[in-house]
């Protein structure tokens, strides 16, 4: 016998999906949560936006540290003092590289070093 999902009460619920109820919603994610396009837009994001986010104002990262910590100021909690200069010439490299891709795109054009650099 299939018992498929709970009937519909529109006490709760609306067709047009403003109102569902948690445990409704939970069934929605976790049968998307398989679904190989749901993981692969969940990965794009999470590469676009999610690791960005992280570096940045370490979201949801470890709760121990302070909610806005930065992966790129030598001087964040989260590093030991030993790691200031490391933390600087990371920095430094990402500025290079940053400049140097802008600098390419400038001359050679954004599709050409999106090709050369492996992205199309």
């Amino acid at each position: 016998m299939h018992q498929g999902y709970p009937a519909f009460d529109e006490t709760k619920e609306d067709l047009a999906g403003v109102n569902v109820t948690s445990s409704r919603r939970a069934e929605l994610a976790e049968a998307l949560g398989d679904a190989p396009i749901y993981i692969l837009g969940d990965l794009i994001v999470q590469q676009l936006f999610g690791w960005q986010a992280y570096l940045i104002k370490n979201s949801s990262g470890q709760l121990q540290y302070p909610k806005d910590t930065n992966h790129f100021n030598p001087d964040a909690v989260i590093f030991d003092k030993r790691h200031r200069s490391q933390i600087i010439m990371s920095n430094i490299g990402i500025g290079l590289l940053l400049t140097s891709l802008a600098a390419a795109t400038y001359v050679f054009g954004f599709k050409n070093v999106a090709c050369h650099c492996g992205c199309f």
